[in-house]
Parts: structure tokens; C-alpha cells; sequence
């Protein structure tokens, strides 16, 4: 873009880091690259100017398209793809343009369609990545070159202006027009901008930006980001005082409306890269390692978690995850890609890890509830009200009791309220192996019972289709525990599970239930079709190339090259479940149930969009697996070693120092059911390999064990 000739600024996300960016902004190839090396991974901006260059960013798809059909005039410039549909168009400066061209933001443009920047404004350079998608904006044709827009463009923009309602005293209840994602932080930096200009102090900013973020934007951005807003737009040149405006109906300076606590946020981000004495020492990133709601924007999954989630502090994605791996169990068998009949039905085995106490089990209690008396959802003694959709519950402790299982239902859905449960079943001797090779097969679609052995055999149906779905909750020492002496390492089950993971330590001393009768209708009514038709998926070329070149781009990192085949294997399944079950539930009206078209499948298309957040899911996946990989060894002392070199690497991931007393090491490994001595040798071990230095801490009067602090120096 430098060479373009546009001026150059660093961001953070999509807004500026340095104070001076107008000033700043710069062509000059060197001065990027050094940007580049003090912010590595960061984003870039293109900065316009007045009598240079400007731009028209769409935010609904299709404005220039409308353009174009009103007028009859093609435009042709260089462009930037930010979503499906949706560009950034780069005009080149002209006399008509710098007279009557100005800013213009998406609250001023009919229908908040788009936005217009003219001067001192910036917008994403290509291949930056978008801080809330994660996806990259991608250049129509990069050696396009930038052109001036045709004088019909600029009249046509022009009239497509429209005067925002200015609020005042008496008007502070009447509805404003809301911003949509996608003009959030836009929206936010220039008001703080505007606000500087006013001769508002930072505070006086931020308390504005915090109000307004409650009120208008929709979602609310976190509320860190929208501080950052604020403190970006007060960087500008404070303008006259201005004591009789007001904002919103207050006075600036008045107390804000107390900003809503983000559902999703973790409280202690994830961002920091692990030291390379770690096995595989890749970056976990923040943004990436927060879990991406708005993937299921427009979905009943969403509806779900909006409704639960009201007065509730507990993460809306566990009810989105909770809800999804139950519908999965119920259809998701009838859901499935072109061409993958058998191969990739729409179910998850889903493990959702979180601290005590803050609503796991509830999300899932109520997603039970959505089902309940359905006749989609039942017990092992009962029998549902559908013959080819519905699931029964149940839960396992072998091999063989499944198998009973299955001689009365083909689709079983295992709900454990401690998950560590189930994993720890795996170990048994005699019985554990078989009941994880059996779970691990049950993954995928089966004719055929994987294990026959027992005198019951000839009881199975001829060809039933064999359904097995997973939903499970646990805590992270319980999960980390879990595994001692569990030897999973190698088995595939990793790979095939969806972890879903909040950090999150809110309570509340009271829940309040949902009403979920209107939702539980909709649910039904929606996946009814499927009693007597298939859904059959089918990718636009554009979304396939998409997955492809995704698949493509993460085999050439380094990073995925150094990750073990348990955090990367069946990633690409995960997608395709996903890309399905969105699909599906995003297809517009639900469907007439028809018994008549039974043999004709319903025709869903999976389109970039729901490529996209399908692939956004996977990215989340990469991450949390990084974070909540078990320890691996074939024996305890193998394990135990792990696990400690594990727990010290989730520290030095949480920001923490990477130290702590023996004792308390001891505690959070559960190191009791091992016992002291294999714990104290495996300590010994690694401080004698140089990888654990063992001191006290300072001011320490205390004798013995507890006194002691273990500090981690890895291989340095």
C-alpha cells in the first residue's frame, strides 16, 4: 500500500497505536518495516488525506453494486474484501472530491450501508486481520491500481447522506440509531474525536464512550476496547470547551451507565508465549484463545444463550455448545455434507472445562430442559415420539454396558456432570482400552457395533445406524488430573473432542431459570423436516477453496508442523460438522415436515460466510486444545513429570510467574493419588536436569517442605 503510494500507520486491532498517527502516517518503505519489528503481528492502517487518497468502506453488502444499478456506471478501482460482499474501495484524490467530498460515518449514511474517509481517517490495510472474526482482509487483485471515482459516485454519495439525530435534555429516552458490528470501533474513535474537539478532558471521553457503547452499539465491544477508543480520540488537539452541549441527554462528565460485563471475556487473558524449555513452544494467542460468539449470530443457538443468559452471569457459550451437542445427538445424523453420507454426521463429543461454581452444569441442565417432553429426548427405559430423530440419555462405565445400551437405542447421547468420570473409565484394566477404542470408532458413523463379544450380539438390529454423542463438564484440576493414569496419549480421543474453556471466576448467589417455552416450539419445529427428510449440505465453490486454502496455509506453519497429530487431527472434521450444523440452522423458515419427499433431500448451501465462522471455530479449537493438553507418558512417573512441566507452562500462559511452594504444587496436581514418593522423585529428576531450581522464599522462617519454592528454568 506504501507503494501505492498511501500513507502508513501501525494499529492496534483496527484502531491506532501512536498519538501523532495523522502526522505520523508515512510512505517510507524503512519506517514500516521498523513499525513491523516493534509490533510484530501487528496490523497496519492506510491514513487518507485531503488532495490524496480517500476511501468508501461498505458495511452492508452490495452499495457500490446499487450504484452501479441505479446509474448504469461500472466502478473500477483496487478494493478490499473485509466479508463476503462487502469491499474497501480506494479512490485516487481529485478537484471534484477535495471540494465536495468530507467525512462521513456509517450513523450519517442511509441505512448505516457505509462509510466515507476523506481526511485524517484510516482503515485496515490488507491482510491485517479483523480483531473480533479473526479472518483476513483480502485483496480483490493487488496489483489493481487505485483510480479517481467517476463524478456520479461522488453526487450519488452525496445523496445517501442522512442527519443523525442530535441528542439532548429533553430527548435522553428517545430511541437512537443503533451501530451494527462491523462500525463499532469506527464509531467510538470518531465521537471520541469529536468529543476532543468539543474540549472534553480523557475522562470526560471515556465516560461518554462507556455510555454510549451500552446504549448504541450492538453488541457492546469489550469494555477495555472501548476505553481504547477514547483514549485514541483524546490524543487529538483539545478543542474549545463547549459547557452547555450535552451527550446523550447528560452532561459531559456525568456518571456513565455502568458498563455490562462481558459473558465471554476470560479474566485472565491468555497472551503470553510459553518459554521454548516447553514441549512444543508455539504462540497462544489472546484473540484467538477467546471463544468467537459471534459465530452463531442469527442462530437459535444464539436466541438460546441471549434468553439464558439474561441476569446470568454465566458464559453464554456454554449454553450455545451445551444446546448444539444435544440437537447433534437428536439430528445431527440427518444433517451432512454432499457426497460424506456416513462419514461426517452433524455430532460432537464436547468437554467444557471451567473454574467451580459458575454455571456449567446449569447451562447444560437448562439445554436439557429446551428438549424436555418433546419425545426428542428421553431416557434408556423410554421411548421417543420419532422414529428417525430423537436421542435417548445415558452413561457407561464399559465396553460391554454401551453395547447394551445400543441394543434398544441407535442414537445415545453420554451427559456427565463431572467429565473426569468418563476419562477415568478408560483407564480400568481389562476394561478401559476396549471401551476407548469403542468410544474413539463410535465418533464417525457405523453400521456395525465395533466390538463383538458378547452373547447378546445376535439381538442387534440387521443395520441400525450406530449414533454415539458426548456432552461433559469438569474443572481444570479435575481435567488435568484425570489423565494420570489414563494413557491416552496417542489414542485419537484429543482430537475428537470439542473443549469449549472459560476462566471466568464470576458468581452469583442466585440463577434465574428461563422461560423456554416459546424457543423449545421454534427448536421443534425446525428440525421436525427431519423426521422424513435428510439435510444435504453442499459448498459453494467459494467456500470450498476457502477451507482448502485455510487447510493449505495452516500445513506450511511452522507452528501447526510442531503440534502433535492429537491438537491438530480431525480439525477439518470439526469444520465440516460445524460448516453443516450452521448451515442448516441458518437456511431461513423452518421446513414443512412432508412424508411424501421422504427419498428428495432438503437442499441446504454452506456460502464463505458460514465458512468462515465454521473455520473461526477451528482456530478457537487449535488454541484451547494447546491450553488443555493432557499430560502424556506410559507410566506414572512419565506422568507426573508432564504434568508438572504442564502446570508450569498454564502459569507462565496466565502471566503468572512460574513458581510456586512444593506443597502447593503437591495440591493442584492431586499428586496423592500417585503418592509422595513418585511426586518427590519426579521433582529430584528434573532439578537435577537443570529444569527446576528449588529455593525459599524471601523472608521464610517456616522449616520443611512448605517452605520450599520450585521455580522453573527449563532448559536454560
Amino acid at each position: 500500500m506504501a507503494k501505492k503510494g498511501l500513507r502508513i500507520t501501525i494499529l492496534d486491532g483496527k484502531v491506532p497505536r501512536l498519538n501523532s498517527w495523522t502526522e505520523s502516517a508515512t510512505t517510507s518503505l524503512d519506517q514500516v518495516v521498523r513499525w513491523d519489528e516493534q509490533f510484530p503481528g501487528a496490523n497496519f492502517g492506510c491514513v487518507f488525506k485531503k488532495g490524496e487518497f480517500w476511501g468508501l468502506d461498505e458495511d452492508v453488502a452490495g452499495v457500490i453494486d446499487r450504484f452501479t444499478n441505479e446509474t448504469g456506471i461500472t466502478v473500477s478501482t483496487f478494493r478490499v474484501q473485509s466479508s463476503a460482499g462487502r469491499y474497501h474501495w480506494r479512490f485516487k484524490a481529485n478537484a471534484d472530491s477535495d471540494a465536495r467530498l468530507r467525512n462521513i460515518t456509517q450513523i450519517n449514511f442511509k441505512d448505516q450501508a457505509a462509510s466515507v474517509r476523506f481526511n485524517n481517517e484510516q482503515c485496515v490495510c490488507p491482510f491485517s486481520v479483523h480483531p473480533e472474526k479473526h479472518t483476513q482482509y483480502l485483496p480483490v487483485d493487488m496489483d489493481a491500481t487505485i483510480q479517481e471515482a467517476p463524478t456520479e459516485l461522488i453526487s450519488w454519495i452525496l445523496d445517501q447522506q442522512v442527519q443523525a439525530s442530535k441528542p439532548s435534555a429533553q430527548s435522553a429516552t428517545e430511541p437512537r440509531m443503533k451501530i451494527q458490528k462491523g462500525g463499532r470501533d469506527t464509531y467510538l474513535f470518531t465521537r471520541a474525536a469529536t468529543l476532543r474537539s468539543n474540549g472534553l478532558d480523557q475522562k470526560e471521553i471515556e465516560a461518554v464512550i462507556l455510555r454510549e457503547n451500552e446504549e448504541l452499539c450492538v453488541p457492546p465491544v469489550d469494555q477495555e476496547q472501548a476505553l481504547k477508543c477514547a483514549r485514541q480520540g483524546a490524543r487529538y488537539e483539545k478543542g474549545d470547551p463547549t459547557p452547555t452541549m450535552t451527550i446523550g441527554g447528560k452532561l459531559p462528565g456525568e456518571a456513565p451507565v455502568p458498563p455490562k460485563q462481558s459473558q465471554t471475556s476470560q479474566e485472565q487473558p491468555i497472551e503470553i508465549i510459553p518459554k521454548p524449555a516447553f514441549r512444543n513452544p508455539t504462540k497462544v494467542i489472546k484473540s484467538l484463545a477467546e471463544y468467537p460468539r459471534w459465530v452463531y449470530e442469527g442462530t437459535i443457538f444464539d436466541d438460546f444463550a441471549e434468553l439464558c443468559g439474561k441476569d446470568n452471569f454465566i458464559p453464554h457459550e456454554f449454553f450455545v455448545e451445551s444446546l448444539k451437542t444435544i440437537i447433534g445427538a437428536i439430528c445431527g445424523h440427518r444433517i451432512q455434507l454432499a457426497g460424506a453420507r456416513g462419514q461426517q454426521p452433524s455430532r460432537f463429543y464436547t468437554i467444557v472445562i471451567a473454574p467451580p461454581g459458575i454455571g456449567k452444569s446449569t447451562a447444560g441442565n437448562w439445554a436439557q430442559e429446551m428438549l424436555t417432553g418433546t419425545g426428542l429426548l428421553y431416557e434408556q427405559s423410554q421411548q421417543g415420539a420419532f422414529m428417525n430423530i430423537g436421542c435417548a440419555l445415558g452413561t457407561f462405565t464399559s465396553d460391554v454396558g454401551m453395547k447394551k445400551g445400543f441394543l434398544k437405542h441407535s442414537r445415545i447421547l453420554q451427559i456427565y456432570d463431572e467429565a473426569s468420570s468418563l476419562i477415568e473409565k478408560f483407564g480400568i484394566t481389562g476394561s478401559g482400552g476396549p471401551f476407548l477404542d469403542v468410544t474413539d470408532q463410535l465418533y464417525e458413523y457405523t453400521h456395525s457395533y465395533p466390538q463383538m463379544g458378547i452373547k447378546t450380539d445376535k439381538e442387534l438390529p440387521v443395520a441400525p445406524e450406530f449414533n454415539n454423542s458426548i456432552l461433559g463438564y469438569t474443572t481444570p484440576v479435575r481435567w488435568k488430573n484425570a489423565f494420570l493414569r489414563t494413557h491416552l496419549d496417542g489414542s485419537g480421543f484429543l482430537q475428537r473432542l470439542n473443549i469449549v474453556a472459560n476462566k471466568s471466576k464470576k458468581r452469583k448467589t442466585k440463577v434465574f431459570p428461563p422461560d423456554l417455552t416459546g424457543l423449545r416450539d421454534d427448536i421443534v419445529r425446525r428440525i421436525q423436516c427431519l423426521e422424513y427428510q435428510m439435510a444435504e449440505v453442499t459448498m459453494t465453490d467459494e467456500a470450498s477453496k476457502m477451507f482448502d486454502d485455510w487447510l493449505e496455509a495452516k500445513e506450511a506453519t511452522e507452528e501447526w508442523q510442531s503440534l502433535p497429530e492429537e491438537i491438530t487431527g480431525r480439525l477439518t472434521v470439526l469444520i465440516q460438522r460445524n460448516s453443516a450444523t450452521l448451515a442448516f440452522f441458518m437456511s431461513g423458515d423452518p421446513i414443512i415436515p412432508n412424508a411424501e419427499k421422504a427419498k428428495e433431500p432438503i437442499q441446504i448451501v454452506c456460502d464463505e460466510d458460514i465458512m468462515t465462522r465454521a473455520i473461526a471455530l477451528a482456530e478457537y479449537e487449535l488454541r484451547v486444545r494447546q491450553l488443555y493438553r493432557p499430560p502424556e507418558g506410559n507410566n506414572e512417573y512419565a506422568l507426573m513429570e508432564c504434568a508438572i512441566e504442564l502446570h508450569f507452562a498454564e502459569m507462565v500462559q496466565n502471566g503468572e510467574a512460574p513458581e510456586i511452594s512444593r506443597n502447593k504444587l503437591f495440591k493442584d496436581l492431586n499428586a496423592c493419588r500417585i503418592g509422595i514418593t513418585v511426586f518427590d522423585k519426579c521433582v529430584n529428576n528434573l532439578v537435577q536436569e537443570g529444569k527446576l531450581k528449588v529455593g525459599k522464599y524471601e523472608g521464610e522462617t517456616r522449616r520443611g517442605r512448605k517452605a520450599q519454592v520450585l521455580t522453573w528454568i527449563g532448559d536454560e
